[in-house]
């Protein structure tokens, strides 16, 4: 039996890719990159350390991807790997929700690689609880030299 205080987050996200140089970005939003960004097809597209699909409890459609941490546990939620293209800016637009009185640290990591699998760099923003209200963060970062992939990473703890 795990011991600890209970923690939840709920996930919805959105990724754009920029249109001209980080400094004066316009993101098309009308392109979501991540594939099922709203966990509508259960967790398709996405890895789990310990998430759930809720479809209870959602900013926008019927279902959020939930990590539910209690104690000292870490869950987490990754997404694919997408392609990107070093130089290009992207924005990583998500909304989330944690349970009302939830401590702890959720963050959200937007993170490169080079094929196969070398670490490039990352965007990491640590979150705010919400105390049961949704909130819209984002995090923009241009793809580093030499990186042709990236994921999203949500952790939880």
């Amino acid at each position: 039996m795990v011991v600890g205080e209970r923690k939840q987050i709920w996930l919805s996200v959105l990724l754009m890719l920029g249109l001209t140089a980080m400094a004066s970005a316009t993101f098309d939003t009308s392109v979501n990159i991540v594939i099922n960004g709203g966990f509508e097809n259960d967790g398709d597209s996405w890895f789990t350390g310990g998430g759930t699909i809720d479809d209870t409890v959602s900013n926008e459609g019927q279902q959020s991807g939930q990590l539910d941490a209690i104690g000292n546990l870490r869950k987490d939620w990754r997404s694919i790997k997408y392609p990107a293209v070093a130089g290009q800016a992207y924005q990583l637009v998500f909304d989330y929700l944690t349970s009302v009185g939830a401590t702890g640290q959720p963050e959200i990591r937007f993170r490169f690689f080079s094929f196969p699998e070398v670490f490039r760099g990352e965007a990491q923003q640590n979150l705010d609880p919400t105390n049961g209200q949704w909130q819209t963060a984002s995090v923009s970062l241009t793809t580093p030299e030499l990186a042709s992939i990236m994921d999203v990473f949500f952790t939880f703890n």
